[in-house]
């Protein structure tokens, strides 16, 4: 990491989440970024808003260590107000909490509107950053306002009552909270019924054991009856079978042709262990159908084979194989001198996508303690995957073994994801002890 950044630069840390921009923005101020922050207010960064926080914490850090929170306050209240979007509006008000906090009783109000607008699109926006401002007061005005709902039949999400709960449990516990609720007020007596009504609703009931019999006659229905894959329900199948069970599940696949029913059988062999290597692996390996072949890959990569550790060797010169998460296939037939063979499949340019795929299984290639030939293509993966939670999983492997550079524990302390912070803030707390 070299600062300053361009802006090429500060809109690459912006969407990964990298801390490098709080740093940038510290030392160097927003000339000329002013553009990306606007950006960052109109789209979700990050990678995948289904599985990733949005940035607004992180934007506003930025702003924070640039003293620029006048110059964007206007456009925030603007953006909270627009937008529909229901990860981009969560991420504003990660950002609007910042605000708020310092005090900004118009931001503050329109978290609470924005909180109401959610309902009103049948989602659940800001309650996170109500509760972090406001606390139990905050949790209390959030509940009567699903209460008031209630009682008028207004429509609302049917998970209103429990996200709004389980988000106050978090911070201050199932018996502060509960304790909360019992006071005498009609809006919250209202909230409770909801909330006890949602709870019995979604309790979930433990599944009866899956034979393979059972399992497969659902996978000859594939066709027959063109019902959709049943991946998930094969993967449950492969974490409680026994092996006479995964014997007859391997030999059924291998009498397979049908696209659909392999996609599906290939569910068992990503928890468990496929009994030997089998030649039809390399041809579903290769296959044109981008989900078989993803697959076919996570099942050999669980098998230490002279065959597997070829194909792995191989996919390095294929970037279709190595998007398909091919590297995975080196995590039981590493050798030494692969490191630097994945060093070089990794280098050159790699869209979002493309690089997600290619360092997704680099982690645990490395495992706990990765081995120093490792070491350089762990850096370039923290460098190229856009993906908050793999770099988590390269940094902690880093860090293990003390190879994580200085530059690094430092931007880290300002990463997005909050493990990544965590990590590196209990390091700088374990080095001035040991200092």
């Amino acid at each position: 990491m070299h600062l300053p950044l361009n802006r090429k630069q500060f809109r690459d840390a912006l969407e990964k989440g990298l801390g490098r921009a709080v740093l940038h923005a510290r030392r160097y101020g927003l000339l000329g970024m002013e553009t990306e922050i606007k950006r960052g207010m109109r789209r979700h960064l990050g990678y995948d808003p289904q599985l990733e926080d949005g940035h607004g914490k992180l934007l506003w850090e930025v702003v924070q260590a640039a003293k620029s929170e006048k110059k964007f306050r206007g456009d925030l209240l603007k953006a909270m107000r627009d937008t529909k979007e229901h990860y981009v509006l969560r991420q504003l008000c990660e950002l609007a909490e910042g605000y708020a906090a310092a005090g900004d009783a118009e931001i503050k109000a329109e978290l609470y509107r924005c909180f109401e607008k959610g309902l009103d699109r049948d989602d659940v926006d800001a309650e996170e950053e109500i509760l972090a401002i406001d606390g139990l007061d905050g949790f209390l005005r959030l509940a009567k306002s699903i209460g008031v709902r209630a009682r008028a039949a207004t429509s609302m999400p049917d998970y209103a009552a429990q996200v709004v709960f389980y988000a106050a449990k978090e911070i201050f516990g199932s018996s502060r909270v509960r304790n909360s609720l019992r006071q005498v007020d009609p809006d919250l007596a209202a909230y409770r019924s909801v909330l006890k009504r949602e709870e019995s609703r979604r309790s979930i009931k433990t599944p009866k054991r899956l034979t393979w019999r059972a399992l497969k006659r659902q996978l000859e229905r594939l066709i027959d009856r063109n019902q959709p894959e049943i991946y998930g329900v094969a993967r449950r199948f492969g974490k409680q079978a026994s092996r006479g069970e995964l014997s007859k599940a391997f030999e059924y696949l291998l009498a397979q042709d049908d696209p659909r029913r392999l996609r599906s059988v290939l569910g068992v062999f990503d928890v468990a262990t496929i009994p030997c290597y089998d030649p039809k692996f390399y041809g579903l390996a290769h296959s044109g159908d981008r989900r078989l072949r993803i697959r076919a890959i996570g099942a050999l990569a669980r098998l230490k084979h002279p065959e597997v550790r070829r194909l792995a060797l191989t996919s390095l010169n294929s970037r279709r194989l190595l998007m398909s998460h091919s590297l995975g296939l080196f995590r039981n037939n590493y050798q030494d001198k692969d490191g630097a063979a994945i060093l070089r499949a990794l280098s050159g340019g790699w869209t979002k996508e493309n690089a997600h795929g290619a360092v997704f299984e680099l982690p645990d290639i490395a495992g706990e303690r990765p081995a120093k030939s490792l070491i350089p293509a762990l850096m370039k993966g923290y460098e190229l995957t856009p993906c908050s939670h793999c770099r988590a999983s390269i940094f902690r492997r880093l860090r293990t073994v003390k190879m994580a550079p200085g530059w690094m524990m430092r931007e880290c302390l300002f990463d997005s994801n909050k493990d990544i912070r965590t990590l590196a803030a209990k390091s700088r707390t374990d080095y001035r002890r040991n200092a």
